[in-house]
């Protein structure tokens, strides 16, 4: 009977420390939520004024004819494939749902006879491209928990030598929208060539996949 007591007393024990656990755990990821909401947030009015510059200068006609980036091919013959997922998982389907439309992507561009050039950013992309056989022409990791702006010259100087010189025709990005902390939605872009349609989207407006 003593011996039954122990053992009830242990399980106890073992589940306030579990619990113990599962609470800082919960403080530690609600801490870096409102930390990304905040770097969010204060990315967003330069992001706006970016587009809206773009925006202004793709409805310039002149621009529009001399500027490489807003010039559309007649021809799609390879399509950039831009994947951003994160380097850590435990992330329910954040990376799942873009690496799934990224496949499809793939698949589509190959089915139509086109080839595609994939560029992965985010550990648990590049890990399950590798795993799964595709050809990675560039990747990234260790960005996505504090990315840096010389991290975005680097893949948009990339992107943009690629499609100046020919070797890509269109250059699409699979990545999430954080809507809110209950909220992400898996969203395809075409973001090269520029077309001035798409650079800015109505308010609170989100292109789902």
């Amino acid at each position: 009977m003593a011996g039954r007591f122990r053992q009830i007393q242990k399980k106890i024990e073992s589940i306030r420390s579990i619990t113990k656990i599962t609470r800082a755990m919960e403080l530690v990821a609600a801490s870096r939520i409102v930390k990304a909401q905040h770097r969010l947030i204060q990315a967003r009015p330069y992001a706006r004024g970016i587009q809206e510059a773009i925006r202004e200068l793709a409805g310039v006609s002149e621009v529009a004819t001399e500027f490489p980036l807003l010039k559309p091919r007649d021809e799609i013959r390879t399509i950039g494939i831009v994947v951003i997922t994160s380097d850590r998982g435990l992330a329910g389907s954040y990376n799942s749902n873009v690496i799934r439309h990224g496949v499809n992507l793939i698949r589509e561009a190959r089915a139509a006879g086109q080839g595609t050039k994939l560029y992965v950013v985010g550990k648990k992309g590049l890990s399950f491209f590798r795993f799964s056989n595709y050809e990675i022409a560039n990747s990234w990791q260790g960005i996505s928990d504090t990315p840096q702006f010389e991290n975005a010259e680097e893949l948009g100087g990339i992107l943009v030598k690629d499609f100046v010189e020919g070797v890509v025709d269109e250059v699409k990005i699979a990545f999430t929208d954080f809507v809110s902390a209950g909220r992400q939605v898996p969203t395809l872009n075409t973001i090269l060539p520029i077309r001035k349609e798409d650079v800015t989207p109505e308010p609170g407006k989100i292109t789902p996949l």
